[in-house]
């Protein structure tokens, strides 16, 4: 997806996240973008293969205790690689290559999503059907179980924007949710999850 994408999916999801809790937006905002603002970005493909790991790791970075904005910051990043996984022309090294068929795709993305936002995706949205998929709680097992309905869907732009959006909902939210108990757990070592 293409950088003004990820601007918007950012405010999107921060619409729908500070219904719920508090989070710093400049961050968040910014975190959704900066992966697109690495000298790397094109030589390291923003693709499940590539980044499923690093997702994971900054997930669980992401459930220790630190400054509100680096929270925010690490959230918009998580959910930048995960939009990313969810978006045609990132799907492999081949599609994400092919550059002109990729800088176009992703800018009729981009319109197709302010065509979206101000209709569907403008209010609140509601969370994929993850534990009915036996995923839980582990990032991992939630963004595979829905790479595979994504890829078994007919593929459209709405798709893309529908999977990321509820990928990333479902990252912040879990690591939101996270941070609450441990902040009112009377012995936070006691938290399960």
């Amino acid at each position: 997806m293409n950088f003004f994408t990820h601007l918007l999916i950012a405010k999107t999801l921060y619409r729908q996240l500070s219904l719920e809790h508090s989070l710093h937006r400049r961050a968040f905002s910014f975190g959704n973008v900066k992966p697109d603002l690495s000298s790397r970005c094109l030589r390291n493909p923003h693709t499940l293969e590539n980044h499923l790991l690093l997702v994971r790791t900054e997930f669980r970075r992401l459930l220790g205790d630190m400054p509100p904005e680096e929270l925010a910051r690490g959230l918009g990043e998580v959910c930048h690689y995960i939009s990313d996984f969810f978006c045609r022309s990132h799907l492999d090294r081949e599609s994400y290559e092919d550059w002109g068929r990729h800088f176009f795709y992703e800018l009729r993305l981009h319109w197709k999503m302010l065509g979206m936002a101000g209709k569907r995706l403008a209010g609140p949205f509601a969370d994929p059907p993850l534990e009915d998929k036996g995923a839980g709680g582990d990032l991992e097992a939630v963004v595979l179980s829905l790479r595979k309905g994504y890829l078994a869907s007919p593929p459209s732009m709405e798709t893309d924007l529908e999977y990321a959006l509820a990928a990333g909902l479902w990252a912040c939210r879990r690591i939101l949710e996270y941070g609450n108990l441990l902040q009112f757990a009377d012995d936070p070592d006691q938290v399960v999850w």
